[in-house]
């Protein structure tokens, strides 16, 4: 996955982008964002597109980020889960923009800015019936990703959210 701004920094210009795309060499996945050589993205990489495509600040989060840290099943007909500061992002087909005022700690995993397990969870508990954030705060839990003092800690950063 790359961005305009990765293709010219190295050395490439709007003209060279325009004549990879139109050969197939570069694949337009969001606008302003490429795929090299062919477009069968698997969710991972639409993962890292969407996030690539809201700009920077921007991190995998809620279902999606819950997904990545296999606190839940992969869903692949979701709509990918991005949060951004409050001004950022334009509406994007196929990614569920989420904005947000509170600072939230941006970590990476194979190589996808996401929220942290904790913070993925108490977005998660947003959207999900209770059964199935149970079983996702269990899993973190199993997994070590995150504990009782993680999330008490989150809870409380957030605790002003509008």
């Amino acid at each position: 996955m790359i961005e305009n701004a990765e293709l010219w920094a190295c050395g490439l210009t709007r003209g060279g982008v325009m004549r990879r795309l139109k050969k197939g060499l570069l694949h337009e996945i969001h606008r302003g964002v490429y795929a090299w050589g062919h477009d069968g993205l698997e969710w991972r990489g639409r993962c890292l597109a969407a996030v690539k495509a809201c700009g920077p600040g921007a991190a995998l989060s809620h279902y999606s980020a819950a997904a990545l840290w296999r606190l839940v099943e992969i869903d692949e007909s979701r709509p990918i889960d991005v949060t951004v500061p409050m001004r950022g992002a334009r509406e994007i087909p196929g990614v569920s923009i989420h904005r947000t005022r509170v600072p939230f700690e941006v970590v990476s995993l194979d190589g996808i800015p996401v929220t942290t397990p904790a913070r993925a969870l108490l977005d998660f508990a947003t959207m999900a019936p209770f059964d199935v954030l149970r079983r996702a705060v269990r899993e973190a839990m199993a997994r070590k990703r995150a504990g009782v003092r993680d999330l008490v800690a989150v809870r409380g950063r957030t605790a002003r959210r509008t």
